[in-house]
Protein backbone atom coordinates (compact mmCIF):
# COMPACT_ATOMS: atom_id res chain seq x y z
CA UNK A 1 0.00 0.00 0.00
CA UNK A 2 0.96 3.56 -0.88
CA UNK A 3 1.26 5.17 2.40
CA UNK A 4 0.85 9.25 2.05
CA UNK A 5 2.01 12.09 4.40
CA UNK A 6 0.69 15.64 3.89
CA UNK A 7 2.31 18.68 5.63
CA UNK A 8 1.35 22.31 5.44
CA UNK A 9 0.98 24.91 7.86
CA UNK A 10 -2.15 26.81 6.71
CA UNK A 11 -4.87 23.69 7.70
CA UNK A 12 -7.81 24.68 5.15
CA UNK A 13 -5.34 23.93 1.77
CA UNK A 14 -3.99 20.54 4.31
CA UNK A 15 -7.75 19.89 4.40
CA UNK A 16 -8.96 20.58 1.07
CA UNK A 17 -5.15 18.45 -0.70
CA UNK A 18 -6.31 15.73 1.58
CA UNK A 19 -9.60 15.65 0.23
CA UNK A 20 -8.82 15.87 -3.42
CA UNK A 21 -6.41 13.00 -2.89
CA UNK A 22 -8.75 10.90 -0.72
CA UNK A 23 -11.09 11.10 -3.57
CA UNK A 24 -8.58 10.13 -6.19
CA UNK A 25 -7.72 7.26 -4.38
CA UNK A 26 -11.33 5.81 -3.83
CA UNK A 27 -12.06 7.20 -7.55
CA UNK A 28 -9.51 5.17 -8.90
CA UNK A 29 -9.80 1.63 -6.66
CA UNK A 30 -5.86 2.93 -5.78
CA UNK A 31 -4.12 1.18 -2.65
CA UNK A 32 -3.12 3.95 -1.11
CA UNK A 33 -4.02 6.07 2.21
CA UNK A 34 -3.46 9.63 3.57
CA UNK A 35 -1.67 8.08 7.23
CA UNK A 36 -0.25 11.56 8.46
CA UNK A 37 -1.67 14.77 8.04
CA UNK A 38 0.16 17.81 9.77
CA UNK A 39 0.17 21.37 9.59
CA UNK A 40 3.90 21.74 11.04
CA UNK A 41 7.38 19.87 10.21
CA UNK A 42 7.50 18.76 14.10
CA UNK A 43 4.57 16.93 13.98
CA UNK A 44 5.91 15.10 10.80
CA UNK A 45 9.16 13.93 12.05
CA UNK A 46 7.16 12.92 15.01
CA UNK A 47 5.30 10.78 13.31
CA UNK A 48 8.27 9.15 11.15
CA UNK A 49 10.29 8.49 14.57
CA UNK A 50 7.52 6.15 15.93
CA UNK A 51 7.04 5.03 11.80
CA UNK A 52 10.00 4.66 10.01
CA UNK A 53 8.75 3.32 6.56
CA UNK A 54 8.72 4.63 3.11
CA UNK A 55 6.20 7.27 2.13
CA UNK A 56 5.24 9.62 -0.69
CA UNK A 57 5.17 13.06 0.96
CA UNK A 58 3.05 16.36 -0.14
CA UNK A 59 5.09 19.10 1.58
CA UNK A 60 4.45 22.57 1.74
CA UNK A 61 7.54 24.77 0.60
CA UNK A 62 7.01 27.95 2.68
CA UNK A 63 6.27 26.92 6.56
CA UNK A 64 6.25 30.61 7.60
CA UNK A 65 7.59 31.21 11.14
CA UNK A 66 10.96 30.45 10.24
CA UNK A 67 10.07 26.92 10.61
CA UNK A 68 11.50 24.03 8.54
CA UNK A 69 9.82 23.95 4.94
CA UNK A 70 9.19 21.06 2.81
CA UNK A 71 12.27 21.87 0.96
CA UNK A 72 14.19 21.44 4.33
CA UNK A 73 12.51 18.57 4.99
CA UNK A 74 13.30 16.87 1.92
Amino acid sequence: MLKIILMDNDTFTCAMLAEIIGNLIREKGWDASIVCQASSTKEVVTFLEKNPEDYLFFLDVDMGNNELNGLDFS
